[in-house]
């Protein structure tokens, strides 16, 4: 009808070009302020880290794990919103265009983001400027474009709660569909063809003698020491290390002109998706540079993932820097000063390393591998050098059902396995070697008299025992069962060579006290069984079997030649007989 208005449709509150339009100064003040937060990193590189510092856990890998975590989640957010904007700026001006129109805003936007947060975390790592780490540029890719998809889809999307339910879906799908994918192909079923080098009684007399002769540790003032290591050292050292361990391991490592290439397959644990073995193998150009340690890659290998070699061109190397001299490595990246690499040798430079008597301790404990029990151990050694200021006649079992008596007082309310093993470092300090203070904190000093009294003290009319006996469950108590007994062996190597020779009977009282350690901590419930049973009446056979009729005294060549050396047939035959001896006393039953 002529005259009568139109009807019109009601405008959005804000068009499609009004919302690329803000997107686009939201990415101009966001840019600014990337490059003002860059600018103060460069200047103050300890305060970007600050971000990921925050509730560190008292385990120092644990934290270490946590900050990188922490880090990786601040960047994700960091470029996701970057990526978010670029792509909303870079979009179409309206809806419903082609799908070739929305994926080309996608990679502009892409692009875009890239190039910025390439450029703010290069600034934010300092002079020289360098190319991000292969984790962080995978980061900065994926966070890139993750946001570029999201910023020019929904810009293009005809409804917004659709538009977030899709994302939401196919977000959860990509992420465990991701997941399932990278674990299927990452764990194999089978180990890798690798074979631990093996490593016999004289090869482990050698390498303790070559750290010996090169403990950093003795060094004066700015002087500068070289270690010469070959291949073969290192994967002895490898092999040697993984037999300690539970489960299957193998490593092997070759040294090149500048390079070095390491394989690994480890045994995964036993839950589900991961059962199998995670095969590794890598190479790069490994050196130091003013206590830095830093590995260049050019080939990583985790099962059948491999990262791309242009990975590795454009970023640059994984360097342990001044965000570790804070933690436990940073006194020995400092030590360090280089690292020549050649073929099939390596020499490593190193000066003094500048730590203090309780710095392994402070640093295991840290690092978690150690449980803090000084307190619990300076109460026992309280109540002991009380009892050897009382008793002119100390003995083992007074000792013994001293300490076990003390833990059982304090573990009333619980925490039996700790308090015990608190009791075993705590004999182990004042019957076996002052040393093991450095392992636990500051212990309180015994007068000369209770010191007297202290090394007079036998083990079955031995005194030597006394020292193996405790020294093997603190050992225990400190690492595992397979390093205790290690620890044992290789001492009596070491007497064979030079020393008091190979005893087979102190080596029955190094697993006794193993097995001393591992029964009266196993569980809460034994803790405090074996509280009671051995506060109310500690007897040495129980605990000790007789070992006169074992060898003693054997030089190198006599054990090699009676024997086969460790792990010979008479060695073994002889070794599983002291196990059941041990395994048939009353002590270690029920």
């Amino acid at each position: 009808m002529a005259g009568t208005p139109k009807l019109q449709q009601a405008p959005d509150v804000i068009s499609v070009d009004g919302w690329r339009k803000l997107a686009r100064v939201a990415l101009a003040l966001y840019v600014i302020a990337l490059a003002c937060i860059a600018g103060w990193c460069y200047q103050h590189p300890e305060s970007w880290s600050f971000w990921a510092n925050q509730g560190e856990d008292s385990t120092w890998i644990v934290a270490a794990v946590s900050r990188i975590g922490a880090a990786a989640i601040r960047d994700l957010v960091l470029f996701l919103v970057l990526g978010f904007l670029c792509g909303s700026a870079c979009a179409s001006s309206t809806r419903g265009v082609s799908i070739a129109r929305v994926l080309a805003s996608v990679i502009a936007g892409f692009a875009l983001a890239v190039a910025i947060a390439v450029g703010a975390t290069s600034l934010m790592r300092g002079m020289p400027m360098e190319m991000p780490t292969p984790m962080a540029l995978a980061l900065i890719l994926l966070a890139s474009f993750w946001g570029s998809w999201l910023g020019a889809t929904w810009m293009n999307s005809s409804s917004s709660p659709g538009w977030a339910f899709k994302q939401a879906v196919l977000a959860v799908v990509l992420l465990f569909g991701g997941l399932a994918t990278l674990t299927s192909l990452a764990i194999s079923t089978e180990p890798g063809d690798i074979a631990s080098e093996t490593v016999s009684t004289e090869d482990r007399r050698r390498l303790v003698a070559m750290f010996r002769q090169h403990d950093p540790r003795k060094l004066e003032g700015e002087e500068i020491s070289e270690l010469t290591i070959t291949e073969r050292d290192l994967n002895q050292l490898a092999g040697w290390g993984f037999s300690l361990l539970p489960s299957e391991h193998h490593a092997r490592v070759q040294l090149a002109d500048q390079q070095v290439t390491m394989e690994a397959t480890l045994e995964a644990p036993s839950i589900p998706l991961l059962k199998g073995h995670l095969n590794v193998v890598t190479s790069g150009a490994v050196h130091a540079r003013k206590g830095e340690l830093v590995y260049s890659p050019l080939r990583f290998k985790v099962g059948r993932v491999s990262i791309p070699q242009w990975l590795f061109r454009v970023s640059g190397p994984i360097v342990l820097n001044e965000q570790w001299q804070h933690g436990p490595p940073g006194p020995f990246l400092r030590s360090l000063q280089s690292i020549d690499v050649g073929d099939q040798v390596a020499t490593i430079a190193y000066r003094k390393l500048d730590v203090d008597r309780t710095f392994m301790r402070d640093t295991l404990v840290e690092m978690g591998v150690l449980e803090d029990l000084e307190e619990s151990c300076n109460e026992q050694v309280s109540q002991l050098i009380v009892l050897a200021e009382e008793s002119p006649r100390l003995g083992f079992t007074e000792c013994v059902q001293t300490a076990f008596a003390t833990a059982h007082r304090r573990s009333k309310d619980g925490g039996a396995a700790r308090e015990n093993r608190a009791a075993i470092l705590a004999l182990a300090y004042l019957l076996g070697h002052q040393r093991v203070r450095a392992l636990v904190g500051e212990l309180e000093t015994p007068s000369p008299r209770a010191r007297r009294r202290f090394n007079q003290v036998k083990l079955r009319n031995r005194r030597d025992w006394t020292q193996h006996f405790t020294i093997s469950a603190a050992v225990q108590v400190l690492g595992n069962t397979i390093a205790s007994l290690d620890v044992g062996i290789l001492k009596e190597e070491l007497d064979a060579d030079g020393g008091s020779g190979f005893s087979f009977g102190d080596l029955m009282a190094d697993r006794a006290g193993t097995e001393f350690a591992v029964q009266v901590t196993k569980s809460e419930d034994r803790a405090k069984a074996m509280q009671i049973r051995i506060s109310s009446g500690f007897q040495e056979e129980d605990f000790v079997p007789p070992g006169s009729d074992l060898p003693e005294g054997l030089s190198a060549r006599e054990f090699d030649d009676k024997f086969g050396g460790v792990g010979g047939p008479g060695y073994t035959k002889l070794l599983n007989e002291i196990d059941q001896r041990i395994a048939a006393l009353p002590g270690y039953s029920g």
